[in-house]
């Protein structure tokens, strides 16, 4: 949720930003915006993720980034296959110290986060499959550390 509690739904592909709306088609591009990926900024970045009583995983990416646009979609995709992890994208031109802070060298980079606290990371594209297994093995990691 952003500051104001409603959800902020970013297009993975052209980052336009569709404030309370889940799902449906972007007015910017018209790709299918994810149902439930939240925009994080550098206000609402730590509260966000440990106030979301799930884990999360945040996609740290910037609109100039083309293989952000690449792995953007197959994000969304996770989102829809995965409703127990949060999804979040935190645009790292806009976020700066929260890139700098979270040492995000590269892009497109996703931090697998529980309860506030970096379990993994992965850069790079990767298919939905690949996602969805690397997802799998951080929520067994998770569950080890708890």
């Amino acid at each position: 949720m952003s500051a104001r509690g409603h959800a902020l739904v970013v297009c993975p592909c052209c980052g336009r930003a569709e404030f309370g709306y889940d799902g449906g088609r972007c007015a910017g591009c018209g790709e299918w915006l994810p149902p439930a990926v939240q925009a994080l900024t550098a206000e609402d970045f730590d509260s966000s993720l440990v106030e979301a009583g799930r884990p999360t995983v945040v996609h740290f990416w910037a609109p100039w980034c083309g293989p952000c646009s690449v792995l953007g979609p197959v994000f969304a995709d996770a989102a829809s296959y995965r409703r127990d992890v949060g999804f979040a994208a935190c645009n790292v031109d806009e976020a700066e110290a929260i890139a700098v802070r979270e040492d995000i060298a590269n892009l497109p980079t996703l931090v697998y986060y529980t309860d506030g606290r970096e379990i993994g990371r992965i850069s790079g594209t990767m298919r939905l499959e690949a996602l969805l297994d690397w997802l799998d093995r951080q929520a067994a990691i998770a569950g080890r550390a708890a």
